[in-house]
């Protein structure tokens, strides 16, 4: 009994063609973007991704193959990209978008579902200083907290 090649199996069959040791970070990240417009994704959505790729993940581990994509790679990224996100929600926002390409990578075949390379990944804490750590308590400093404060 044959089996029909219905579209959703002929795209299946030539998304894992593509073999898991040839694919590298950059295509996947192409294939990322790809994937967000099929999706009919908001154009600004798909922009913000494009440069988040562009930026961080495709100079740092573009050349990586996916088949050998680890957690080292996924920290030298963010460790990248700490000298120009400043903010938690920044970092955050790239280890989702590493995560949605690991995601892909699954799906598509190009990354074996034992292999996490974002699993045990910290973001860090960002340096938040309060009133507090920028001048030594005083009663002049209290004074000028208390009258600051609208009652």
């Amino acid at each position: 009994m044959a089996t029909r090649r219905t579209p959703a199996r002929a795209r299946r069959g030539s998304e894992c063609s593509g073999g898991k040791a040839t694919q590298t970070i950059a295509a996947l990240g192409a294939k990322y973007v790809e994937d967000s417009r099929e999706c009919a994704k908001a154009v600004r959505t798909i922009q913000v991704r494009e440069s988040r790729l562009n930026a961080h993940i495709i100079p740092t581990i573009g050349e990586v193959p996916v088949g050998k994509w680890r957690v080292e790679h996924s920290r030298k990224v963010m460790e990248r990209a700490s000298a120009t996100l400043y903010s938690r929600r920044g970092k955050e926002d790239l280890r989702g978008a590493m995560a949605a390409m690991r995601k892909l990578a699954w799906r598509v075949g190009w990354l074996d579902r034992s292999i996490g390379p974002i699993d045990g990944l910290d973001i860090g804490r960002s340096t938040v200083l309060s009133a507090v750590d920028l001048e030594p308590f005083t009663e002049s400093f209290s004074n000028r907290l208390y009258s600051s404060i609208v009652w």
